[in-house]
């Protein structure tokens, strides 16, 4: 039997690292290929698979053609967990739209440059981040939903410019699957203001590393169904891994022997906006395909105390819950203080950061202490967004109509007068409110839950668009005060940018 080769991007982070380190459990059958950045730290990593037969290393770069070219040639499959991520990606938003964008248009273009385009498949790894803030009531999402980038996510905007150009890259075979809220030791040491962005009462379905890993190595497997390729999903763990922040928080704080999570923050150091997270009506589908799941939110707590555990020193002394407390409390506050933190915001006056995050700075003072402050679990029924048009139709009835209500929906116009029914690949021409005229493919549109990209690069000005898009105001109105000040938000990168190096 004739092993698949698959080439991996991102092996020295935690998802590829964990889809390489499956394929090469199937090594009976699987044949790896990886581009890792040429760094003295990635050369330590990789120095423990250096006799490993079936993996081939290519030192270079994703922003390169001619190294992902190289990888992808003789591919089977490509895997394309690299990304640029957040914080650094706040830190240098350029960076992050060269390699999450830029290296996604290298490896489609090496794709479609091959004699076996027909039958390479792509795995592109998107991300929660795409859809934004759904906390309650809106914290139920499925794929369709609005694209809602948090404000300054130069991340989430990279992402999205790339999902965009897979979907409408002419490639027979290929998904887009976005990763919500990785379990990871690694991802949970990390000593940035980042974490004080997620409010207290935000929901995520998590998943952990290590299924994720899985999902990848299975999506290469030959029982996977024929229908699984084409379409977008959503990454999550499924009713067990669904938890509010400050539930998952609390859990690995007692762990390692704190009883009251309250001990080691105060309610004002996290924000109330503007972070990505929601809860899916449709992650099952996802697990149906590929059979990834297998680890629970208490699987990996129970994990994360074991390690914790195992990496005190010998010689530590014997801390109560009070001194343990204590002393993460004053790190945390360490942390909240650093110029991606919530307090380093506020210190500084950096208004323009804040407000996002917390309406104002009048709103982060009305936040309460402990005493008074309010944690929920979210329950009652799901609120399921309408997209615009008959989802009840079976995909091979898709008419012009659907896309003219869906784009009214939007506050737009379909401009096309016909299209092939069923066609969901073909693209059509479309304006936006704001007159921008562009042209998309229905399963962008209708299953990716994306619409005008002039629009999208250009800025945040999410209560404007709310006012012409039913579609977008069902993920803003509920979530902010017709109160609020406007805000528009101007973005200082654009995938427009990128198109010239590669």
């Amino acid at each position: 039997m004739n092993k698949k080769r698959v080439f991996v991007t991102g092996t020295t982070g935690t998802m590829g690292g964990e889809t390489m380190k499956q394929l090469l459990n199937r090594s009976d059958r699987f044949q790896v290929v990886t581009l890792a950045r040429d760094s003295e730290k990635n050369r330590t990593f990789m120095e423990q698979y250096k006799n490993n037969s079936s993996l081939e290393i290519y030192w270079g770069d994703l922003v390169n053609y001619d190294d992902v070219l190289q990888c992808v040639t003789g591919c089977d499959f490509v895997i394309h967990c690299a990304a640029f991520v957040s914080p650094a990606a706040d830190r240098y938003p350029a960076d992050a739209m060269k390699i999450n964008y830029g290296g996604t248009l290298n490896l489609i273009k090496a794709i479609l440059a091959q004699p076996n385009k027909e039958e390479i498949k792509l795995v592109n790894i998107g991300t929660v981040a795409e859809t934004g803030d759904r906390t309650a009531p809106i914290h139920w999402g499925r794929i369709g939903d609005p694209l809602k980038p948090s404000v300054h996510d130069y991340y989430a905007v990279s992402k999205i410019a790339a999902e965009r150009a897979v979907i409408e890259s002419g490639i027979k075979h290929w998904v887009s699957l976005r990763q919500t809220g990785i379990m990871s030791i690694k991802e949970f040491s990390l000593n940035e203001g980042i974490a004080f962005h997620q409010p207290l009462n935000n929901v995520l379905e998590w998943v952990t590393d290590q299924d994720s890993g899985v999902l990848c190595a299975n999506a290469c497997e030959e029982w996977v169904d024929s229908d699984f390729w084409g379409h977008v999903y959503n990454i999550g763990g499924g009713e067990d891994c669904r938890n509010t922040n400050y539930e998952l928080m609390a859990a690995m704080m007692k762990e390692i022997g704190v009883e009251q999570f309250k001990d080691v923050c105060e309610p004002n150091w996290y924000a109330t906006h503007n972070f990505h997270g929601q809860w899916y009506l449709d992650s099952d589908k996802l697990n149906d395909f590929l059979h990834f799941r297998s680890q629970t939110t208490e699987d990996f707590v129970r994990y994360y105390g074991k390690v914790m555990r195992e990496q005190a020193p010998e010689n530590a002394p014997v801390m109560t819950s009070q001194q343990i407390a204590a002393m993460i409390k004053q790190g945390n506050e360490q942390v909240a203080l650093t110029d991606t933190g919530t307090l380093h915001w506020l210190i500084h006056n950096q208004d323009e950061q804040l407000n996002p995050f917390f309406i104002s700075k009048e709103q982060w003072a009305k936040i309460p202490g402990w005493d008074r402050f309010i944690l929920y679990r979210p329950d009652g029924d799901a609120i399921v967004l309408d997209h615009g048009y008959d989802e009840a139709k079976p995909e091979a009835e898709l008419t012009i109509n659907d896309l003219q209500q869906a784009a009214h929906f939007r506050g737009g116009t379909c401009l096309s007068e016909t299209m092939t029914t069923g066609d969901w690949t073909t693209q059509l021409a479309f304006v936006c409110h704001k007159g921008h005229t562009f042209s998309a493919s229905p399963r962008l549109i209708l299953e990716g839950g994306h619409w005008c990209d002039e629009c999208e690069r250009t800025s945040w000005n999410y209560h404007e668009l709310a006012k012409h898009s039913p579609f977008f105001a069902q993920v803003w109105n509920p979530l902010h005060d017709k109160s609020e000040q406007a805000h528009e938000y101007k973005k200082h990168v654009k995938d427009t940018d990128i198109t010239a190096t590669v």
